[in-house]
């Protein structure tokens, strides 16, 4: 397991191999599977659905472990993985970090302002996501009272 968290860039075979190791009944197995996601520093639809239910483990060096993955992924990331899943179990981890950075929702769309002026705009070309859709993701992170109207 610990390996696979290595791979980079990982195929699909391997993200499901790591992904089941997150389910096995051995909480070290598990402990290892989380530490390597984190490495990644990925969320997908699947991805971001085990850590967030790893944060809820009995064992707390899983939960640890698991938190600790959600810690190393980057804000635009988390973004990415709300528009493919539209998962609210990520609106905390996005409105804590927008306490640093800023997200400008406007008309339909969403720009994550990073450090040196970079920034990043959703809808990709590639995504459907509706006026609407902006407008509920906005409401969800005011909702969280860690981003405040702008």
């Amino acid at each position: 397991v610990q390996a696979l968290g290595n791979l980079q860039p990982m195929d699909d075979t391997s993200l499901t191999l790591l992904l089941n190791a997150c389910k096995d009944q051995n909480r070290g197995v598990r402990q290892v599977a989380f530490r390597a996601l984190g490495k990644l520093q990925a969320v997908d639809a699947l991805s971001s659905t085990v850590l967030l239910n790893a944060t809820q483990d009995q064992d707390s060096d899983v939960r640890q472990a698991a938190v600790s993955a959600l810690a190393k992924i980057p804000t635009e990331q988390y973004i990415d993985g709300y528009w493919a899943t539209k998962d609210q179990l990520l609106i905390p981890y996005i409105s804590y970090r927008l306490y640093q950075t800023p997200l400008v929702i406007d008309q339909g769309r969403a720009t994550l302002y990073l450090q040196a002026g970079q920034y990043k705009t959703w809808p990709k070309p590639d995504q459907k996501i509706t006026s609407e859709d902006m407008d509920h993701f906005a409401q969800l992170l005011q909702k969280e009272k860690l981003f405040g109207k702008g």
